[in-house]
C-alpha cells in the first residue's frame, strides 16, 4: 500500500483541513475581501475597485471562519510597505485564508508579485503572528507572497495559552534577504505550524546570525509539533563572525521534517559558517502513552554542508540532533531516507546529543581537497582534518546498537574509509567501537561503502544553490535500500502522520528502494 496524499494530516495532535477538494464539504460561510494600495474606488474591502488599500485598514472584525483575504500584485508586481499582521481565527474545517491575487478568481491586472519590504529593517518582520486581544491568529492560511528586508521574515511571537495560536500554514511564501535571527522565527506557543512550498534564502554576506529557520521558547513558552515540507532552503551568508544555520531549534517539541533541500554554503569562518540542521527536541511528553508524544521524524531531506576552510574553526556536523535539557525528555527520533553531503574539511556527517531512535536508508557521504592542494592538508592535519560520517554516542547512551543503523550508503572521497565514531551494541555479540567499514560489515553492520555516484559533481559546480543527490544509473544506492512501508505504516497508526512511500523526487518506492532521498526511474 502506498500513500501519496498531498497533504499529511498530524492527527493525533490535531487536524488541519488544508485545500478545498472535491472530498471535503462546502463550506458554510465564505466571503472574499480584497487589498490593493493602488485601488480608487471606497475602500471597503468588497471588490478589486473599492479594496483595502492597506494592510492596516483590513477590518479584522469583519473576518470570519471560511472567509479569503486577496491581495494584489498589480500587473507586475506591488510593494508594500508595511506588516501584516492577521486578527483573525479560523476553525479546523474553515481556515481563513490570505492570499496573493493571482490566486483570484478574477485576477486580471492583480497577479504580479506581492512584494512586503521591511526597508532594511525599519520593520522587524514581514508578517507577524502575535497575540491581540488576549487570543492569537489560528487557522490561517497566508499564501503566495514575498518578505525582504525586514529584521525577520515571518515572526510567531505567541505568549497566549498552548494551543491558542494552532494550524498557522505558510504556503509558497519568497522569503530572502532578512538582516537577523531568522527568516522563519517561531518564538513562544505557536501549535501545529506548517511551512510548506517555499523558498527561504539569506542574505550572502551581513554581520548577524541569520538562521533560515529559529525555533525557541522561554519556559512554558515553545512552539509544538511543527511540520518543514518540500522548501527549498539556502543559507549563503558569508559573515565570517556569524553562525548561519539552515534550521536551528533550541526549546521545540516536535518536528516532522520532509521532501525539503537544505544547503548551507561555505564560509571561510572561525565560526565554522553554520550548520543545516542544529535540531533541539524536548519531549515534554515522555511520561504519556506514545501517542501522546510529539516525536522527531526527519524524511527524504538533501542536507548540503559546505566545509569549514578556515584553520582551527569550530568543527561542525551536517545533521546534528542537538540536546538542551535531560535524559529523560530525549524525543524519539527516527532518520530515513536522507541524503546528506559534506564537501571541504572539519565536518562530520551526523551527530547526535539527544539519541537517533532509527538510522535507515540514508546516504551520508563526505567529499574533500586532498592533502597537498594549496599546499594545506585539507584531510589530514590538525588545524583542519576531516572528521567521520556517523559519530554513535550521545549525551546519555555510550553505544548505539547497531540494528538500528541499516543499510545506509557511508562513503568518503578517500582511500582511508574512517566512517565511525563512538560505541556500538554489535549485531554479532559484545559492545565497544567501530572506525572503518571492514570491522563494521564483520561485527554485523549491513549498507553499502562505495562512491553514491551522484549526477552533480560535488566540489566542482559553479553554484552551490543548484545541488541535489539525483543519483547516475549505475549508482551503488539503487535498488539498496530496506522497504520503509512498515515505518509508514508505524507513523500513522501511533500518530496519525501520513507521509508518502515515494523520493523527494516524486518517484514511487517499492519494496527494494533507492537509498537517500532521491528515488531512481
Amino acid at each position: 500500500m502506498k500513500y501519496i496524499p498531498e497533504y499529511f494530516f498530524y492527527s493525533g495532535f490535531f487536524l488541519l483541513i488544508c485545500i478545498i477538494t472535491s472530498q471535503c464539504t462546502t463550506i458554510a460561510h465564505t466571503s472574499k475581501y480584497f487589498v490593493d494600495k493602488n485601488a480608487t474606488g471606497r475602500n471597503n474591502g468588497i471588490s478589486w475597485d473599492n479594496a483595502w488599500q492597506s494592510f492596516s485598514d483590513i477590518d479584522w472584525d469583519l473576518i470570519q471562519p471560511g472567509d479569503i483575504i486577496y491581495i494584489s500584485g498589480g500587473k507586475d508586481s506591488t510593494i508594500y510597505y508595511e506588516t501584516l499582521a492577521p486578527k483573525c481565527r479560523g476553525t479546523e474545517t474553515q481556515r481563513i485564508t490570505i492570499v496573493a491575487g493571482k490566486y483570484a478568481p478574477l485576477s486580471t491586472g492583480h497577479s504580479g508579485r506581492v512584494i512586503i519590504d521591511g526597508q532594511a529593517e525599519t520593520r522587524h518582520e514581514s508578517i507577524l503572528f502575535d497575540d491581540y486581544k488576549g487570543t492569537a491568529p489560528a487557522y490561517v492560511t497566508v499564501k503566495g507572497l514575498e518578505c525582504r528586508q525586514s529584521t525577520a521574515g515571518v515572526n510567531f511571537n505567541i505568549d497566549s495559552e498552548p494551543g491558542v495560536c494552532k494550524g498557522i500554514i505558510l504556503d509558497s511564501l519568497f522569503i530572502y534577504d532578512w538582516y537577523d535571527l531568522a527568516g522563519v522565527l517561531c518564538i513562544g506557543n505557536a501549535d501545529s505550524t506548517i511551512i510548506q512550498n517555499c523558498r527561504i534564502v539569506s542574505f550572502v554576506n551581513k554581520g548577524f546570525q541569520t538562521d533560515c529557520f529559529h525555533f525557541n521558547g522561554d519556559g512554558d513558552l515553545y512552539p509544538r509539533r511543527t511540520i518543514i515540507r518540500n522548501n527549498f532552503i539556502a543559507n549563503r551568508n558569508q559573515d565570517p563572525k556569524a553562525h548561519n544555520d539552515g534550521i536551528q531549534s533550541v526549546q521545540a517539541d516536535g518536528f516532522i521534517i520532509y521532501n525539503n533541500i537544505i544547503i548551507n554554503d561555505s564560509v571561510y569562518s572561525p565560526e565554522g559558517g553554520g550548520l543545516p540542521f542544529i535540531l533541539g527536541s524536548i519531549d515534554y511528553n515522555y511520561r504519556k502513552p506514545i501517542q501522546q508524544r510529539n516525536p522527531v521524524i526527519l524524511y527524504n531531506n538533501f542536507c548540503y554542508m559546505g566545509g569549514v576552510w578556515y584553520p582551527n574553526a569550530n568543527m561542525g556536523y551536517n545533521m546534528w540532533t542537538r540536546y538542551y535539557s535531560d535524559e529523560a525528555h530525549q524525543p524519539l527520533t527516527y532518520i530515513i531516507n536522507n541524503t546528506i553531503v559534506t564537501n571541504g574539511p572539519r565536518i562530520a556527517g551526523v551527530g547526535q546529543e539527544y539519541k537517533i531512535d532509527l538510522f535507515i536508508n540514508n546516504i551520508n557521504a563526505m567529499y574533500c581537497l586532498p592533502d597537498g592542494v594549496y599546499d594545506k592538508d585539507w584531510r589530514s592535519s590538525n588545524t583542519h582534518g576531516w572528521h567521520t560520517n556517523f559519530s554513535s554516542s550521545s549525551v546519555w547512551r555510550k553505544n548505539m546498537p547497531m540494528d538500528s543503523i541499516r543499510n545506509n550508503l557511508f562513503w568518503k572521497e578517500d582511500n582511508v574509509q574512517t566512517l565511525f565514531s563512538g560505541g556500538y551494541i554489535y549485531s554479532t555479540v559484545g559492545m565497544g567501537e567501530i572506525s572503518n567499514w571492514t570491522e563494521w560489515r564483520i561485527l554485523g553492520g549491513t549498507g553499502v561503502n562505495a562512491d553514491p555516484l551522484f549526477v552533480k559533481h560535488f566540489g566542482h559546480e559553479p553554484s552551490q544553490l543548484t545541488l541535489n543527490g539525483e543519483l547516475r544509473p549505475n549508482s551503488p544506492a539503487i535498488n539498496k535500500g530496506e522497504n520503509i512501508q512498515p515505518y509508514l505504516d508505524y507513523f500513522y497508526k501511533t500518530w496519525g502522520i501520513i507521509l508518502p512511500n515515494e523520493g523527494i523526487n516524486g518517484v514511487p518506492r517499492d519494496n527494494t528502494p533507492a537509498i537517500g532521498a532521491y528515488e531512481y526511474e
